[in-house]
């Protein structure tokens, strides 16, 4: 019936396919965000100035402007940046902070 025969022409299809439909670049970049490039805490801040005006919880404003104080100077304390980082998880308004701080602190 029809189903058969859509089955069959779309395998007749993947088998002429003499190339992958994506290259591994275009999967690898879609979920790393500039996975090959570094952070800099100009980014950091100018993140961090985006997810303030979303939030409204103090603590998390109050999370957020330690971070933005730790950045700012050359030696930052990263533990004091790691603590700061686990008061803003599972809040989505921060996930991409949380990823870009990740990088920022490899």
């Amino acid at each position: 019936g029809l189903a058969s025969y859509i089955v069959k022409r779309i395998d007749s299809i993947v088998e002429g396919l003499s190339e992958p439909f994506l290259r591994s670049e275009q999967v690898s970049g879609y979920n790393m965000e500039g996975s090959d490039l570094s952070v800099t805490a100009e980014e950091i801040l100018r993140e961090i100035e985006l997810v303030k005006r979303k939030v409204t919880d103090e603590d998390l404003l109050v999370s957020l402007d330690v971070i933005m104080q730790e950045i700012s100077i050359k030696d930052y304390r990263k533990p004091v940046v790691l603590g700061m980082m686990s008061n803003l998880k599972n809040n989505e308004v921060t996930e991409g902070l949380i990823m870009k701080l990740t990088k920022f602190l490899e």
